[in-house]
């Protein structure tokens, strides 16, 4: 999933508002959804995208996403060009 994820946010030129980000995300992920992943958590958001807020963080650990984007903003790293463009050879 993270691969196709990857290369999304590559159609989107490697940088993303966070929002468009969870536009995008969220058709593709529906159909995986229980009830449960649309409960609020403590910050009010849903389960799920706390979830995938979650995940960043390890992509950004991972090398994959940048730790210097701007607030707001979720943007591939070299490595994560590279990434997303291997997955969309696939």
């Amino acid at each position: 999933m993270v691969g196709r994820a990857s290369a999304r946010h590559f159609s989107f030129g490697g940088r993303a508002e966070v929002r468009n980000v969870r536009e995008a995300l969220f058709p593709n992920i529906k159909h995986m959804l229980t009830e449960g992943d649309y409960e609020p958590v403590s910050t009010g958001e849903e389960r799920w995208w706390n979830a995938t807020c979650w995940e960043r963080s390890e992509l950004v650990k991972e090398g994959l996403l940048r730790d210097d984007s701007p607030r707001g903003f979720w943007e591939l790293s070299e490595k994560g060009i590279s990434f997303a463009q291997e997955e969309i050879r696939k």
